[in-house]
């Protein structure tokens, strides 16, 4: 039996704290990011959450390997293994929700502008290529 060195768990332990800390600091600046549709303040929560799926993968597969080389049976490890997978899906389902938000509010923020250069051309005749959505999204678009 391998003994583990006290300073190597500390460090392990220190080093979770500071990115679970990195990581609510982002959430919090996702949810106002997402209240005042500024990208620049979400992008920190797609750059830090990745390594959190990440994490979530690699200890699923340490725990299926030991639970496997414990025998509890076919059946645990089946379902074991399945809930992992699902709860690693929906964590990428919940990344790929906030990466599709990006998207959508710099769609809606260029189709905004190509609205208010259209309403400024100089022959007013001309019919607006353009949808005016704009006033359901001036509440959520500065």
């Amino acid at each position: 039996m391998e003994k583990h060195n006290a300073y190597d768990v500390d460090t392990w332990i220190t080093v979770m704290l500071v990115y679970f800390s990195i990581l609510s600091a982002c959430s919090i600046l996702l949810v106002i990011g997402s209240f005042k549709c500024k990208p620049m303040l979400i992008f920190p929560f797609l750059t830090a959450y990745p390594i959190y799926v990440v994490l979530w993968l690699t200890t699923h597969v340490r725990v299926m390997v030991g639970l496997k080389n414990q025998d509890i049976g076919i059946g645990n490890l089946i379902l074991y293994s399945n809930l992992g997978g699902f709860l690693i899906l929906l964590l990428l389902y919940m990344w790929f929700c906030v990466f599709c938000f990006v998207q959508m509010v710099y769609e809606l923020k260029s189709e905004m502008k190509k609205e208010k250069n259209v309403g400024n051309s100089k022959n007013n005749n001309e019919p607006k290529k353009i949808a005016r959505a704009d006033n359901y999204y001036k509440i959520y678009l500065p």
